[in-house]
């Protein structure tokens, strides 16, 4: 005897539905996810950028500070005030510019000038960088015991140091404070020549 073959019809397959809701759901998810993703580091990227270019600018001003000192090294030796115009101590806005060798008197001595130069260092730096704070004094030790630069000064060795900070974003993620230039984002060690 022959085995015999029935033949069974076999079901069809069920016609492609589609996408279900959830499906659909998940994957807007996701989607969203990457573009919030990719905002915030965009976000991030701009603040950096910032940050990077005012520290860019606050260190062109204390090399260009450090140029002047350096080309009025007589002055710039001295140690009070009252004959060293380069000794700076201002925040927030710059002082008024009280000197100008551009009329009929001029300036008539080198006091004069440096004066002059450093009026005009100052108006600039305080227009270019926000809340900015710049300390130029002699200071042997311009460092704390931890390695973070400070403002104050012990007025001794024969170094200037132009520091120079201003207000910028704390690189703390976790805050949105500012930094109000509670330590120098530059420390620049100038030595004048003796002459």
């Amino acid at each position: 005897m022959t085995p015999r073959c029935s033949r069974v019809p076999l079901k069809s397959p069920k016609p492609a539905a589609g996408f279900t809701l959830i499906e659909v759901l998940v994957a807007v998810l996701v989607l969203s996810l990457g573009v919030l993703g990719a905002a915030g580091m965009q976000v991030t990227s701009l603040r950096a950028n910032r940050e990077a270019r005012a520290q860019e600018v606050g260190t062109r001003l204390a090399m260009e500070l450090a140029e002047l000192i350096r080309a009025n090294h007589i002055l710039a030796a001295n140690t009070t005030t009252a004959t060293n115009p380069y000794l700076l101590s201002f925040s927030g806005t710059a002082p008024s510019n009280s000197m100008t060798c551009f009329t009929a008197s001029g300036c008539t001595s080198t006091l004069d000038i440096a004066k002059r130069d450093v009026d005009d260092w100052t108006q600039r730096a305080a227009a270019l960088l926000p809340g900015i704070v710049v300390r130029v004094c002699y200071d042997a030790a311009p460092f704390d015991a931890s390695g973070l630069p400070e403002w104050s000064c012990d007025g001794n060795g024969n170094t200037l140091q132009v520091k120079i900070g201003w207000t910028r974003a704390n690189l703390d993620s976790s805050t949105n404070a500012l930094d109000q230039a509670t330590t120098p984002a530059v420390v620049l060690p100038v030595t004048p020549r003796k002459a």
